[in-house]
């Protein structure tokens, strides 16, 4: 698929009045697209945290505290990174649709998604949460290294969206 031959519902998204709206306001998209980035700063950054302690850094930190605090951060952060990314693909759906950086990019976000839910619904209900420097099972050390990875894969490929 060429952008030109686009299905309909693309082309109606960039011809929506808050994609004219982006394309057309010198702040708009600029300031959407700060928000884009700071938002998966944190959600990366709280995330990464989390991730290294999960590979055995920081033994000290007793994950449970970790998790408290990284938890809601990258998951307020998401829900702003979500809408705003959202916000950046309308301008130019039909040209970002045959992009193939976009369903990789969408696809490590699922996959990051979905071991984060294996991690804190199976995973986490064996690791000795109030024991600082314990050892961790081998299953959340994985989920640490797939989830760095996943992330990284996505910040990569999302930055590729302007380059392919």
């Amino acid at each position: 698929m060429q952008p030109g031959d686009a299905p309909a519902w693309l082309l109606a998204l960039e011809q929506s009045g808050a994609a004219r709206a982006m394309r057309e306001s010198f702040w708009l998209y600029p300031a959407v697209e700060t928000l884009h980035i700071l938002g998966f700063v944190f959600v990366v950054g709280g995330i990464a945290v989390l991730d290294a302690r999960l590979m055995g850094l920081g033994r000290q930190i007793a994950l449970r505290n970790l998790i408290r605090i990284t938890t809601p951060v990258a998951l307020a952060a998401f829900a702003v990174t979500a809408p705003t990314g959202a916000l950046l693909f309308i301008t130019e759906a039909s040209a970002f649709a045959v992009n193939p950086m976009l369903p990789l990019k969408l696809g490590l976000i699922g996959a990051a998604g979905l071991n984060a839910l294996l991690f804190h619904t199976v995973t986490a209900r064996r690791i000795a949460w109030n024991v600082p420097g314990a050892p961790l099972p081998l299953p959340a050390r994985l989920h640490g290294t797939v989830s760095i990875l996943c992330w990284a894969g996505a910040l990569v490929s999302g930055r590729l969206l302007a380059y392919v």
